[in-house]
C-alpha cells in the first residue's frame, strides 16, 4: 500500500510536513486487493516507534481519508503517522511511516492594549485585542469580554456578542487591580478559544466631600460662663472597594473635625476623628467670638478632601440679675411728713 496524501485544505503533506493543523485530515491511496472487503486504521503518535501509551488509533475506516478531530494534539509538536489496511480475514498491509509538526495553535487570541501590568492614570480605558487564525480557520466568531475587580476567577462575561476587537471601560472602580481576558464564542455560541489573562490597575478616587451645615447649634452652658456649638454634616461617599478575604469591600473613610479662631486650620484644631460620627459638639467656647470649623474625610489609600467652610459668632454674655439696694429718707413738703425709700419703688412712712 502506498500513502498518497493527507490534507485539511492545506498543501499536500510531504514527508516531514510542516505547520499542520491540530485537526488534520489523512488521505492516501485504495489498496489493491483480491479481497471485497478492505478496512483502514490510522495511527497518530508522538513517538515513532508507536508506543500503546502515546498512540491514538482509528479503526475500520471504509474510506481512503480520516479527519483527525482528537484535540489532544498539542501546538508546535512532532507527531508520526501510518495506515494499516486489514482485510476480512485480517490480512495486513502496512504504509511507511510519515510526520507532521502541528502550527502554533489553529486559533488565537492576543492583548493588546493596554499592556499587561498598566498603571492607569484615569478611570477609564480602551481594551484592545487581535484573533489571529489559520488559513483553514474560517468560522464566524464573536468575542466576550471577562472583567473581575481584585481576581482572576471568572464567572460569566462583562460584556458578550462584541464584534468588534476593542470596547471602552468607563466608570472603572479607583484603586482597583482589573483582571481581563478575551473568549472567542462560535456562532453556535460555544467558547472555542480563551485569551491570556492581563491585568491593570486604576488611581485612587478621592471620596466626595463632607457637606457641613450652615445651620449651628448654639447653647448655653448650665453657669451660663460659656456657649456650646453643635456642628452637623451629610457623609462622604466612596465608590472604591478594596478586595480582601477573596471579596470585595467598601473603603472606609475617617472624618476628622477642626474648629478654628480663624481660617487657618492647623492640625492641633482637630477636635475629632471619628469613622462613624456625622455631629460634633464643641463645649466651653467664648462669648461673642467668631469661630471656623470644617471637616477633612480620608480614605485608606491616601486620599484627603476638605467640606465647605461654616463661620459662627457666639453670642453676647448675658446681662446678670443682681438686687441692689437703694434706701434712703425724704420730707414731703406738702404734708411734712418724712418717707423712707427702697429699690422697689415704693415709699412708706417713717416713725
Amino acid at each position: 500500500m502506498q500513502i498518497l496524501s493527507a490534507k485539511q485544505s492545506l498543501p499536500l503533506l510531504k514527508k516531514e510536513a510542516k505547520a499542520i493543523s491540530r485537526i488534520p485530515t489523512f488521505r492516501w491511496n485504495k489498496v489493491q486487493a483480491t479481497r471485497p472487503e478492505i478496512f483502514y486504521q490510522v495511527w497518530v503518535s508522538s513517538d515513532e516507534h508507536f508506543t500503546s501509551e502515546k498512540t491514538f488509533k482509528a479503526i475500520d475506516i471504509e474510506d481512503t481519508f480520516y479527519t483527525f478531530e482528537s484535540k489532544q494534539l498539542q501546538p508546535l509538536s512532532k507527531y508520526f503517522w501510518k495506515v494499516i489496511a486489514s482485510d476480512d480475514k485480517n490480512n495486513l498491509s502496512e504504509s511507511e511511516i510519515f510526520s507532521f509538526t502541528t502550527i502554533d495553535v489553529d486559533l488565537r487570541v492576543n492583548l493588546l492594549e493596554p499592556k499587561d501590568k498598566t498603571a492607569l492614570t484615569t478611570n477609564q480605558t480602551t481594551i484592545k485585542w487581535k484573533a489571529l487564525r489559520n488559513e483553514v480557520y474560517n468560522e464566524d466568531l464573536t468575542f466576550s469580554v471577562y472583567l473581575r475587580n481584585g481576581s482572576a476567577s471568572f464567572s460569566t462575561p462583562f460584556k458578550k456578542g462584541i464584534k468588534e476587537e476593542e470596547i471602552t471601560l468607563n466608570d472603572l472602580k479607583g484603586n482597583a487591580t482589573y483582571y481581563w481576558a478575551i473568549a472567542a464564542v462560535n456562532a453556535k455560541g460555544t467558547e472555542v478559544l480563551r485569551s491570556d489573562v492581563f491585568t491593570f490597575t486604576t488611581p485612587n478616587t478621592l471620596p466626595t466631600p463632607a457637606r457641613l451645615s450652615n445651620r449651628v447649634e448654639e447653647l448655653l452652658a448650665d453657669d451660663k460662663n460659656s456657649v456650646a456649638l453643635k456642628f452637623k454634616w451629610e457623609k462622604s461617599t466612596d465608590e472604591d472597594r478594596i478586595f480582601e478575604n477573596g471579596k470585595l469591600r467598601p473603603e472606609v473613610l475617617t472624618y476628622e473635625f477642626y474648629l478654628s479662631e480663624d481660617e487657618n486650620f492647623t492640625q492641633d484644631e482637630i477636635k475629632m476623628t471619628s469613622e462613624s460620627e456625622l455631629s460634633y459638639t464643641v463645649i466651653g467656647l467664648d462669648f461673642s467670638k467668631t469661630y471656623w470649623a470644617k471637616v477633612v474625610t480620608k480614605d485608606e489609600n491616601g486620599g484627603v478632601v476638605s467640606s465647605n467652610i461654616v463661620s459662627k459668632t457666639t453670642q453676647q454674655a448675658p446681662i446678670k440679675d443682681e438686687l441692689t439696694i437703694v434706701e434712703g429718707t425724704w420730707t414731703d413738703s406738702r404734708d411734712g411728713k418724712t418717707y423712707k425709700n427702697s429699690n422697689h419703688q415704693r415709699s412708706y412712712l417713717v416713725g
